[in-house]
């Protein structure tokens, strides 16, 4: 099982986001083959179509990310918990602040 962390301290903007979770969940070596643009949508693909499974994603400082991002944080947070649902295996663990 694969387990990253991410933090919201360091999720400054939508673009931000993309960059660190593509950076943590894309394979160096598939970076330039994978196209996962700036948005959700492709996000939701990359999860749906190439995580491998199972896998966890620690989000900490997740009030931070909404504080920093509004309701983009949020949406996020929306698409992990869809996954839970869809794609066995797949899970979500919310880190309060500190």
């Amino acid at each position: 099982m694969k387990i990253i962390t991410i933090d919201g301290v360091e999720f400054v903007s939508n673009d931000a986001v993309h960059n660190i979770l593509r950076n943590k969940l894309v394979k160096k070596e598939y970076l330039k083959h994978t196209y996962w643009g700036n948005n959700l949508d492709s996000m939701w693909e990359f999860f749906v179509d190439f995580l491998e499974i199972p896998f966890t994603i620690q989000w900490k400082n997740y009030d931070t990310a909404v504080k920093n991002l509004g309701t983009y944080a949020e949406k996020i947070l929306d698409i992990f918990l869809e996954l839970e649902q869809k794609k066995p295996g797949f899970k979500i663990i919310i880190i309060p602040d500190t």
